[in-house]
């Protein structure tokens, strides 16, 4: 699948949406429904499916003005969302997960916020749960050498509540000012077409996670100040387009592998990985302890999954 970087933007449309899917039939239907609530700037809806084996197909018709487009096998997120930016003929592109529902003028506020700071070039926007309490994963810091160590160890984990101990995730300082942040998730992520094409999309090598972080990154390196909009754009129901948790934690291991390679340098990139790479076995090993004492396996089997499908995993995406 070869993506021309050299597309020029139509004018008369403002936003262009790209949504991939994979076996989330009722979710992407939900999702494209919702984006009919924009009214003040023009879009279009594109949606990748990655091979669905469930009616997506048949759903997706109900919406004649979606360009549909069904691919021959699963290329993963970032490749279709590399083939969506493809066919994308609006001065932004806005990428949205199939598990995102868009709230009243969500799209239409964004929009209007990214007019109004042109130089972050990448923006995003909070989303919520479904009970409309703050979903903390729309924006991410960068890995450091420090946050890899405390992941590791489970420190992170044990002391989920407090900042100090999770310097990854990010913190909002005030919801009613916009925010710099390092990483604008990928499940409502904002970007100028020709920005995107410049830095030449997703970074294809990347399956799934791991590809949005990677691109903020290197949007950074060009200048972009990636910033939060103090806007409530979206319920993201978080994580049902990758249901399987040994399957999440397998692809995410992948991604912070091969980001630890792009983006550190060489000496502390091998020290992030060999970190990495043990943090499965302590699990592991802490599990198996767990089980033999207690009786209880509830996640000694997602453990050995994951160790089980190192060969994966292990060199990174």
């Amino acid at each position: 699948m070869q993506v021309d970087h050299k597309k020029h933007p139509t004018p008369e449309i403002s936003v262009s949406i790209i949504i991939t899917t994979y076996n989330t039939a009722a979710l992407v239907e939900q999702a494209v429904a919702s984006i009919e609530q924009t009214t003040e700037v023009s879009y279009e809806i594109i949606v990748i499916d990655n091979a669905s084996l469930d009616d997506t197909e048949d759903r997706m018709s109900q919406f004649p003005s979606v360009r549909y487009i069904r691919l021959d096998r699963n290329h993963g997120f970032a490749r279709a969302n590399n083939l969506g930016a493809l066919l994308a003929r609006g001065k932004y592109l806005l990428l949205v997960n199939s598990d995102v529902i868009l709230r009243t003028r969500g799209i239409d506020e964004l929009i209007n916020f990214a007019e109004r700071h042109p130089k972050s070039r990448i923006w995003g926007a909070r989303t919520l749960y479904p009970d409309l309490n703050l979903n903390p994963t729309y924006c991410w810091r960068r890995m450091t050498l420090w946050s890899v160590v405390l992941r590791t160890f489970g420190v992170s984990a044990v002391f989920r509540s407090i900042p100090f101990f999770n310097p990854e995730t990010c913190n909002d300082p005030c919801r009613n000012e916009p925010f710099s942040v390092d990483i604008v998730t990928g499940c409502f992520l904002l970007i100028e077409s020709r920005f995107w094409h410049d830095l030449r999309g997703f970074d294809p090598e990347f399956f799934f996670f791991g590809e949005d972080a990677d691109l903020c990154l290197r949007a950074i390196a060009k200048g972009a100040r990636p910033v939060i909009a103090p806007i409530d754009a979206a319920i993201h129901l978080g994580g049902a387009s990758e249901s399987q948790a040994s399957k999440r934690t397998i692809n995410m291991l992948a991604a912070r592998i091969g980001l630890a390679r792009r983006h550190f340098v060489p000496f502390q990139g091998r020290l992030v990985v060999a970190l990495t790479r043990f943090g499965p076995l302590l699990r592991l090993a802490a599990q198996e302890i767990r089980a033999a004492k207690t009786g209880s396996s509830a996640n000694l089997e997602s453990a050995r999954a994951v160790w089980r499908a190192k060969s994966y995993w292990w060199e990174g995406f």
